[in-house]
Order: structure tokens, then sequence, then C-alpha cells
């Protein structure tokens, strides 16, 4: 199963792009940056790769500079893959 983060070196941004999106009818939730993305401890809001397009609009229309980049995460086969996306 894969999944995307929005990651923010900011954890209020995080938290305030985590409501946005459940504000826009989007499934998300707050987590920690996956180690692999290998951003140190930053805050990501996590949702389905389906509202990756929501997502980027909502970037687009707000002043989020302490994003970090989107990444997306997949397990399988008892390994895990993530890797940046646009």
């Amino acid at each position: 199963m894969a999944v995307v983060y929005a990651v923010f070196s900011s954890r209020g941004q995080a938290l305030r792009f985590t409501a946005a999106l459940c504000g826009c009818g989007v499934q998300a939730d707050t987590a920690s940056a996956p180690q692999e993305a290998h951003i140190g401890c930053a805050l990501a809001a996590r949702f389905c790769p389906q509202c990756l397009p929501q997502a980027k609009r909502l970037l687009s229309s707000g002043c989020w500079n302490a994003f970090a980049g989107f990444y997306r995460l997949e397990r399988a086969g008892g390994n895990t893959f993530v890797s940046r996306i646009g």
C-alpha cells in the first residue's frame, strides 16, 4: 500500500496543512516524516496518492514556505521504498 507525505520543516505548517486538507475533504493525518527520506525530525501530512492533485492545489494557493517536498512511501515484500515526487 502506498501513501504520500507532504513534509514540512515547521511543525505548525504541517499541522495547518493537514487541517486544510481535511477541510477540502481529503482524509489526511499528521505523522513524522519517514526516516528513509533522510529529512530529520520533520512533520508531515499523510494522505493517499489519489489526493496528490488536491494537495498540490492547496500548496500553490497559500504561503507554505517550510514545505520540504512530497514523498511516496510504499511497503512491499518486507521492504520500504521512499521516493521524492513532484
